[in-house]
């Protein structure tokens, strides 16, 4: 629940409930926090962006789209999983307990993305 492709799914849906209370622009304080290039907090405010609120920031401060989508976490895995599994098992334990395959981050990357602007809960 900490990945990037978490983080941008969150501003996502925060930015269409931003838009959706009429917020059309926003500004990033990260406090004494330094903003660190393509890390979680720039996924977010990607979402937040892509739901259509305004944020000023730099395109070169985003993360890669195969950081977005969860394709290098799917990549990791599958090379992971051939290589050494409990290595494997440890590293993605939490989502496999909870029945998610790691490989299949892409995929339900898109299905919750799509469920984010239809409306309905991701």
């Amino acid at each position: 629940m900490k990945s990037t492709p978490a983080c941008y799914l969150l501003g996502l849906l925060a930015g269409k409930k931003a838009i959706d209370k009429g917020v059309k622009e926003a500004v990033l304080y990260s406090g004494i926090v330094p903003f660190v290039r393509g890390s979680r907090v720039a996924a977010f405010v990607k979402g937040v962006t892509d739901a259509g609120v305004v944020v000023p920031f730099g395109e070169e401060a985003l993360p890669p789209s195969a950081r977005v989508t969860g394709k290098d976490i799917a990549d990791y895995a599958s090379k992971l999983a051939g290589e050494d599994k409990d290595l494997y098992q440890r590293r993605f334990s939490g989502l496999l307990k909870a029945g998610f395959r790691p490989e299949d981050y892409p995929l339900n990357f898109e299905k919750a993305k799509a469920a984010i602007a239809a409306g309905g809960k991701p």
